[in-house]
C-alpha cells in the first residue's frame, strides 16, 4: 500500500477541485437568494420583463421542502468540494448526496407542480448543466479515489 506522501497529486486535480468549489459556492449564493426572496425583491424583474408574473408567483410559492432539497444539493456539493481539496474519500459520497438532493428537488418541483407552462426554458438548461456537472464530479472523485489521490 502506498504512503499518502508518495502519491503525486496532479496540478489539474487542484484546478478541477477549486473550480468545483467556486461552482458550488455560486449554488449556495443562489440557495440563499431563493430562500430570502420576496415579492418586493422579484418586482423589478417582473417590471423589466426578465420574469413573468406567473413565474414569480411560482417561485414565491415553492414549498419549504424544495428549499431544503436545494440546500442539500448546494451545501452538499460545497462540502464535497472542500473534502475533495482535503483529499478525503468521503467527497464522492457528498457529491452523490448533492446529486440526489438536486434530482429530488427538480423532479418534485417541476414534475409534480403542474406549472411547466410558466417555467422558462432556460431553467431546464440550468437543470441539465447542474446534473451533468455533479455527475462528472462523482466520476472525478471516484477516479481520484482509485488513483489514491483521495486517501484520507
Amino acid at each position: 500500500m502506498r504512503n499518502s506522501n508518495e502519491i503525486k497529486v496532479p496540478v489539474w486535480f487542484w484546478i478541477v477541485s477549486l473550480l468545483a468549489l467556486v461552482w458550488y459556492l455560486f449554488g449556495v449564493f443562489q440557495f440563499y437568494t431563493s430562500a430570502t426572496m420576496s415579492a418586493t425583491s422579484l418586482e423589478p424583474m417582473v417590471e423589466s420583463g426578465q420574469m413573468t408574473q406567473a413565474y414569480a408567483d411560482f417561485v414565491l410559492a415553492m414549498p419549504i421542502w424544495v428549499k431544503v432539497l436545494f440546500g442539500v444539493a448546494t451545501l452538499g456539493g460545497t462540502l464535497a468540494s472542500i473534502l475533495l481539496l482535503m483529499r478525503k474519500r468521503s467527497a464522492k459520497t457528498w457529491f452523490i448526496i448533492s446529486l440526489c438532493g438536486a434530482v429530488l428537488m427538480y423532479i418534485l418541483l417541476y414534475g409534480f407542480s403542474g406549472k411547466l407552462s410558466v417555467i422558462p426554458s432556460s431553467d431546464f438548461i440550468v437543470v441539465a448543466v447542474v446534473m451533468v456537472i455533479t455527475f462528472l464530479m462523482i466520476l472525478f472523485a471516484g477516479k481520484m479515489q482509485k488513483r489514491g489521490v483521495l486517501n484520507r
